[in-house]
């Protein structure tokens, strides 16, 4: 049961620091799109800006439920495995 927990927290510190990159690739790339549109003063870069920003929010999710799908078959594996080997 100890490996369970620790797989478990793995897993989700895994997913943690996964989701963290993914908002700090994101921080990365808005940044020259929002000076551009303060600079040039259009719409264009601003457009842009939020059609990045949605891309990245629904990758972010996309990635956050399969992996939490994953982990739970993951864990509910483990449990079956825990209780054949116990009997």
């Amino acid at each position: 049961m100890k490996t369970i927990c620790s797989n478990r927290f793995n897993l989700f510190r895994t997913i943690v620091l996964m989701q963290l990159y993914l908002i700090l690739g994101m921080c990365i790339l808005i940044i020259p799109f929002y000076v551009a549109s303060i600079l040039f003063s259009s719409l264009e870069p601003a457009i842009l800006l939020l059609i990045i920003l949605l891309i990245f929010l629904s990758a972010t999710y996309i990635y956050y439920f399969v992996t939490k799908t994953i982990i739970m078959k993951f864990i509910i594996n483990k449990r079956k495995r825990s209780h054949i080997n116990d009997a």
